[in-house]
């Protein structure tokens, strides 16, 4: 079980606070990746468009707190993520730990094959630290960026993709704390991310 100190609930108060704070959809991403890493430490933090063209999953783009290296890697080996995977079965190769991550998956995450958005998960919930790094996606992306552990949201669903927020640590992975803080800020991007739209439709008119 999970619990917050007070100091972590008014770190909380002041993130939501700042989420709120940019109505500009352009500088959205950067926003909230400023807001969030100020109550949930990462060596990198992203938020990163991925869009589905032609049964594919590639990156439009990506802000994050520092630069990633081998991105590209990234996108040739992005079938292999085991969230990604689970969350687009229909349209990517079979993972070689495909039973291992359903298994996983259904137990910790039942409501996902109805909602797959909004839920804060972490690799380590569903692939051991051996089966993670047996896969081209760590090989050639995460480790050249000195990255172990990864908790990751999918957030804003369209029709053409989603955006996931990602948070990426080297040595010790991401507490439940942690999760707890990311599940608790999800409706608010959600929300903030509405009201800057709106703020763009209003502004143009």
């Amino acid at each position: 079980m999970a619990y917050l100190t007070h100091r972590d609930i008014h770190n909380l108060q002041d993130c939501i606070q700042e989420i709120y704070s940019n109505l500009e959809i352009e500088s959205f991403p950067a926003h909230i990746i400023s807001a969030i890493s100020k109550v949930i430490p990462s060596c990198v933090t992203s938020c990163a468009r991925i869009s589905q063209k032609d049964k594919r999953i590639s990156y439009d783009g990506v802000a994050s707190c520092r630069k990633w290296e081998s991105l590209a890697a990234f996108g040739r080996n992005m079938h292999e993520h085991p969230l990604t995977n689970y969350l687009h079965s229909e349209l990517l190769p079979q993972h070689q730990f495909k039973e291992d991550i359903e298994k996983a998956v259904n137990k910790r995450y039942p409501h996902l094959k109805h909602s797959p958005h909004n839920t804060a998960a972490k690799i380590s919930d569903v692939l051991t630290n051996r089966q993670f790094r047996a896969l081209a996606v760590f090989n050639e992306f995460f480790r050249p960026n000195g990255i172990e552990y990864q908790l990751l949201m999918s957030v804003l669903p369209s029709q053409n993709g989603y955006t996931t927020i990602s948070f990426n640590m080297n040595k010790v992975d991401f507490s439940e704390e942690e999760r707890l803080i990311l599940n608790l800020i999800a409706p608010h991007i959600i929300q903030a991310y509405k009201n800057a739209e709106s703020y763009k439709k209003v502004s143009q008119t």
